[in-house]
């Protein structure tokens, strides 16, 4: 009961909701792109040298453009703007590998200073990469690859619209009270009694 609990408490929050969809879809497209890769392997290397590693490149763009396509309906419900936010996503995926490759040998010297083995440094210290990558990716999606208009944005947009035109309102109606006070409209009546026409009546 107290885990059933824990697990309602942790999707209702819509932050953590979006974070545990983020690592399904990451999982998801860990087992499409290594599936790829095996498939485009087994049908490359008969025809190319190498053929492993153009099948790494287009196992890359598959899996790419399915996590793409998973953020965008199922994570952070964007709308439109395929293209753009396509190119986004494969800027923030060439900016996490960047670094990664960059960090990985002053990550591994770390491991190592810390008391590691030769051997098993490097392990530990991938694993570290990888989780710093996965952190930096949905941040990075998360505010450059899926930040136009969202549905939830475009409410909330609409609720500010509509106080707005609440609060003119009101000014409008506190102005029209102010134009029409008991005032004017005794000094109006006064003037009216006084004119020839009505003297005339």
């Amino acid at each position: 009961m107290a885990s059933l609990s824990m697990s309602k408490h942790l999707l209702s929050n819509p932050h953590n909701s979006q974070v545990l969809r983020y690592l399904a879809v990451g999982v998801c497209n860990t087992l499409v792109g290594y599936g790829c890769f095996a498939l485009f392997t087994m049908a490359l290397t008969p025809l190319v040298a190498y053929g492993y590693v153009l099948a790494s490149l287009l196992a890359n763009l598959v899996s790419i453009t399915f996590a793409f396509l998973g953020y965008k309906w199922f994570v952070f419900k964007t709308e439109g703007n395929y293209l753009k936010e396509w190119a986004r996503c494969v800027a923030v995926y060439s900016a996490g590998m960047v670094l990664s490759a960059a960090a990985l040998p002053f990550v591994v010297a770390l491991v190592r200073h810390q008391g590691a083995s030769i051997h098993n440094s490097p392990y530990i210290a991938g694993a570290i990469v990888l989780l710093s990558s996965v952190m930096f990716s949905f941040l990075g999606h998360r505010h450059f690859s899926f930040t136009l208009t969202t549905p939830a944005d475009e409410t909330f947009r609409n609720c500010d619209n509509q106080n707005s035109s609440v609060r003119v309102f009101s000014s409008r109606i506190h102005e029209c009270g102010k134009s029409t006070t008991p005032e004017p409209i005794a000094s109006g009546y006064r003037r009216w009694k006084r004119s020839p026409d009505h003297a005339h009546k």
